[in-house]
């Protein structure tokens, strides 16, 4: 099964859609702080505090490097944390594009991290909730 497993990992990212292929990246602000990254139809949420950035779905590498650009234009402050939401392939990937943030995931994501072919997860997560988390339990 792992073999079966691999192999749709491989073709689910042959797939994606090529970056670049859809309207030009847009940053928009949410709310105070709050910030919306999307490109490719992909989205992210940015969200700056006090020590640093939050970001909800790096995506993947290629993606994520041009999020990290946008999120210069908006603050000097580190990413500090990165939220991964769920365990799709072309949504765990980009986190080392941000060096010394820690890594939150759903447990689901572990499955994708145990047969990562192509090396795009993340090679370690530093919170993993089941249900839900909330900022009091970090």
């Amino acid at each position: 099964m792992p073999a079966l497993m691999k192999k749709t990992a491989a073709l689910a990212l042959t797939l994606l859609p090529p970056l670049g292929a859809g309207a030009a990246p847009l940053v928009k602000e949410l709310a105070d702080d709050v910030y919306m990254f999307s490109e490719s139809g992909y989205v992210s949420l940015v969200v700056v505090g006090g020590d640093g950035v939050l970001i909800a779905d790096t995506a993947f590498t290629p993606r994520a490097q041009p999020l990290k650009s946008a999120i210069a234009k908006i603050t000097g402050k580190p990413v500090a944390a990165i939220v991964l939401p769920h365990e799709h392939y072309d949504h765990v990937g980009g986190t080392e594009v941000f060096p010394g943030a820690e890594i939150i995931c759903h447990r689901s994501c572990q499955a994708v991290f145990d047969v990562d072919v192509p090396g795009i997860a993340p090679r370690r997560a530093d919170v993993i909730f089941d249900e839900f988390l909330t900022a009091a339990e970090r």
